[in-house]
């Protein structure tokens, strides 16, 4: 084997984020890089609303699922919600966690590309907004941030996680339309 061969082959294999994970443009069930690792505990997709952490309730739950369902129907964007908890992934982890849960579930379609994962964990204290390749185009990572500072956030710290979650995809869907 040639030097440069043997480089290349031990570049490719350092783990990470790859492209495809970076612009979500896995197919639903590929298997690479840290989905196929690092990360085995991947929670089954439940649809719009995966509250594994236990927050909403079961009406809540059911709004929020009809609120993403209509907006999907009438745009094709499809929003994901999914509660996360310290028995699912660390804090440390949360960021990866959720970019490879959404590439895994196929949030926003191989050929749209057009979805969002909204993962929170209210134990930990975190929420990360991951975009898909053609919504950056719309949302950028400051206008994605902003949004979370002044729509969920505010009342996250009062705990009411619900108006949270629902005042900061109104705000998303605003944008979105």
């Amino acid at each position: 084997m040639r030097p440069n061969t043997l480089i290349l082959l031990l570049f490719l294999s350092i783990p990470g984020v790859t492209f495809a994970q970076r612009n979500n443009i896995l197919a639903p069930g590929d298997a690479t890089g840290k989905q196929a690792g690092y990360f085995k505990n991947i929670p089954t997709y439940l649809g719009f609303v995966n509250d594994y952490e236990g927050l909403f309730t079961k009406e809540e739950s059911r709004r929020l699922d009809s609120l993403l369902r209509a907006f999907e129907t009438k745009t094709t964007r499809q929003i994901v919600v999914v509660t996360l908890d310290s028995t699912i992934v660390s804090k440390a982890d949360f960021d990866d966690f959720t970019l490879v849960l959404g590439n895994t579930w196929g949030v926003g379609g191989k050929a749209g590309n057009n979805g969002m994962l909204i993962g929170m964990s209210a134990s930990m204290r975190h929420i990360r907004i991951q975009n898909g390749y053609e919504t950056e185009s719309i949302l950028s990572d400051s206008l994605t941030s902003a949004i979370i500072q002044d729509c969920f956030l505010p009342a996250f710290r009062k705990r009411n996680y619900f108006d949270g979650i629902w005042t900061g995809i109104l705000e998303i869907m605003e944008w979105l339309k």
